[in-house]
């Protein structure tokens, strides 16, 4: 049975990791610029590990600061690549970047932007890649239909309320209509360019997107990718499509399945023995440390560090914590004084619980580990320490003999000021004085002794005083 759930648990291990593996190559080859964040990230690693491992106390403390900055400045400037990895993320985009746009999709749209350009219609097409657009687009209307000629017709009629923003098309549809691109600015732009163009200029500027434009003074069909605009010629509709194929990077079919069946199967392979092999290997190592420990039982006393001078323990445990300890094979723990410390330094009045950890645990062998405390939960309650006077009672009277008594007995001082450190403790309360013997008394008279005061741990002389012992003065008669 054991066997069969060790089994199932590094089956279930490989299956999950080579997904993630999966997942990472495929951003590592559509985001070619994570390999350089992979690669500083890996350098910054090495760096601190080698101060670290040298212990070179200054350099550290310059390193620390240093590798601080140069992560911060690293990671905003890949911010963009982490951006359009939760973007294609978010679209349920995981293991390969999608096809833009389909063959038949191209053919529809290169009719339809012949037409416009014979027909001098204005029109804007944005193509969206890696990076969504949405946040750079301001108004417009969202609908979803299928990019065809007659829709295109349709939306660039100069009646259509629709007709001077931008279409985006995503996946083969019109996702939007009437859409406003941010525009560039028009300072060293071509006298030429129009509002259309300067705003396909805006948008290539801030994402990855790809832009069509139909110039309607001159009829002229130009590619906008990244800022730089690009006329497309051609001499019939076929050309067109073909330009347009080359540059929205449509994957033909057959070509394409094959091709990616080829790359997709050989990222898999690869992910799944990286996963066969890091899973067996971390499996080995964790079995081998453990072959290395022992396991043995312990117990530790709790000790309270850093408690406010102005509270005290109400509670104090009076049981030690009993201990399940894996220790290396050549270690032992005889001689150790085991404590587990508890901090209250940011203690306040009331109940506070501590979960034990190994962190808590002193004095522990190097390398070992605690798998299991016994309470595993402390609950100590903090109360306010308490200054007052409280009267010292009369203490008894032993030994005198039967002809004599005791006609008056008095205390100097009568009270004393204490700090109480019990919540059981009355306002009322008495402290209590050990017996006086007055064996050695013969005859009456005045007598004068010191006696001690019997003060228990909780209740202590204010300021610490060690001066224990008040003056009791007995006036002794006869019977």
């Amino acid at each position: 049975m054991r066997a069969s759930i060790d089994l199932l648990r590094q089956v279930l291990d490989i299956v999950l990791c080579t997904l993630v593996l999966r997942i990472l190559m495929g951003w590592l080859l559509a985001f070619p610029r994570l390999l350089n964040l992979l690669y500083s990230a890996l350098i910054f690693g090495f760096f601190a590990s080698v101060v670290i491992w040298l212990k070179l106390p200054f350099s550290i403390l310059l390193a620390i600061p240093l590798l601080l900055m140069m992560a911060v400045a690293l990671l905003l400037s890949f911010l963009p690549e982490l951006t359009r990895i939760y973007q294609s993320a978010s679209r349920g985009n995981l293991f390969r970047p999608r096809v833009f746009q389909s063959e038949e999709t191209v053919r529809e749209l290169a009719a339809a932007l012949w037409d416009l350009a014979k027909l001098r219609r204005g029109a804007l097409f944005v193509f969206p890649r890696q990076f969504e657009v949405e946040s750079l687009v301001s108004g417009g209307e969202d609908v979803e239909v299928r990019l065809n000629r007659s829709m295109i017709l349709s939306i660039f009629n100069t009646y259509s309320p629709r007709h001077d923003g931008a279409a985006i098309v995503r996946q083969g549809k019109i996702v939007r209509v009437g859409a406003v691109l941010p525009l560039a600015t028009a300072e060293g732009a071509d006298v030429e360019l129009g509002t259309r163009h300067l705003a396909a200029i805006g948008l290539t500027q801030r994402c990855d997107a790809a832009v069509l434009v139909v110039s309607e003074e001159r009829g002229v069909i130009s590619y906008v990718r990244q800022g730089n605009i690009q006329p497309l010629i051609a001499n019939s509709v076929d050309g067109l499509r073909d330009r347009l194929l080359e540059l929205l990077e449509v994957k033909f079919q057959n070509d394409h399945r094959r091709r990616y069946r080829l790359v997709s199967g050989a990222i898999w392979s690869a992910a799944l023995l990286l996963a066969i092999a890091g899973s067996y290997t971390t499996e080995r190592y964790y079995r081998n440390s453990l072959q290395d420990t022992k396991s043995v039982g312990a117990t530790a006393s709790i000790e309270f560090i850093n408690v406010p001078p102005d509270m005290y323990i109400s509670n104090m445990p009076a049981k030690p914590i009993n201990l399940d300890l894996r220790i290396p094979q050549k270690a032992g723990i005889a001689g150790r004084n085991l404590s587990v410390q508890l901090d209250l330094s940011k203690g306040a009045a009331g109940s506070m619980d501590f979960t034990l950890n190994d962190n808590m645990v002193k004095n522990l062998p190097d390398g070992s580990t605690v798998d299991r405390f016994d309470p595993a939960v402390i609950r100590v309650r903090l109360e306010h320490q308490r200054t007052m006077d409280l009267a010292i009672q009369v203490p008894a009277i032993r030994g005198l003999r039967p002809q004599l008594r005791v006609a008056e007995a008095r205390l100097v001082p009568e009270t004393a000021r204490v700090v109480i450190r019990d919540a059981s403790w009355k306002t009322g309360g008495l402290l209590q004085v050990f017996p006086i013997d007055l064996s050695g008394v013969d005859q009456a008279g005045n007598y004068e002794r010191q006696v001690k005061l019997n003060l228990p741990s909780s209740i202590q002389l204010l300021n610490g005083d060690p001066n224990t012992s008040v003056q009791i003065i007995i006036r002794v008669e006869s019977k």
